[in-house]
């Protein structure tokens, strides 16, 4: 067993490095590197990497990143845990928690608040130039890729596809489109999809749903 005390410092920002921990020269740590962890061309402040986590760019402050995220990019994270699949481009994360098999990409901007962190967990999907501003959750297999948002978008998952409310209109999985599209389109796109009937019941019904709720919010 290693004794606890047995670590490196970085020579740029003098942080600590432990177990099989890899950061290289052109990397600045004022933090702490642990477990797996690799990081490269990333600035690391009052931060902990850890687990299998792969840190390839970006400005990471007072966050911990761990699991086998990937992050890469020149991403600006901020008083977050971060914990996802991957987090890519060049988006702006402030107090948020990002977990599970989700991603943030391209330019969006995530900020929470005081009180309660912005969560994107799941399988959920943040991307373009969307910005989340707010205390709630993205979840499931949303798909959030343009606009401002400070409330959740409406949102069902029928198994079979997932229906997530968009600033045009609706996302059917990863397809954004207008609601008269959709009820004008989408029956033929549902049966060249594979869809039964019933299947094409479901997806309407749960489009006009969405419809009524996005106009009442």
């Amino acid at each position: 067993m290693k004794d606890p005390r047995d670590y490196l410092r970085h020579p740029k920002g003098r942080g600590q490095i432990f177990d099989d921990a890899e950061v290289a020269i052109s990397a600045y740590l004022d933090g702490t590197a642990l477990d797996s962890c690799q990081i490269r061309d990333a600035e690391i402040v009052q931060s902990v990497i850890a687990e299998n986590a792969r840190v390839f760019g970006g400005k990471i402050f007072n966050s911990y990143v761990g699991k086998k995220v990937v992050i890469a990019g020149n991403p600006y994270i901020k008083d977050s845990i971060i914990t996802c699949r991957n987090i890519t481009g060049r988006p702006n994360i402030t107090r948020s928690v990002i977990t599970g098999n989700s991603e943030v990409a391209d330019n969006a901007l995530l900020i929470g608040t005081a009180e309660r962190p912005l969560v994107v967990r799941d399988n959920a999907l943040v991307y373009g130039n969307v910005e989340l501003v707010g205390g709630f959750d993205i979840y499931g297999m949303m798909r959030v890729n343009y606009g401002r948002w400070t409330r959740p978008p409406h949102y069902v998952d029928l198994g079979f596809c997932s229906i997530t409310e968009s600033k045009l209109g609706a996302m059917i999985d990863c397809r954004d489109r207008t609601f008269d599209y959709w009820f004008n389109h989408g029956p033929k796109l549902g049966v060249r999809w594979g869809w039964t009937k019933e299947h094409v019941a479901s997806a309407l019904l749960a489009l006009r749903e969405i419809k009524n709720l996005a106009q009442k919010s």
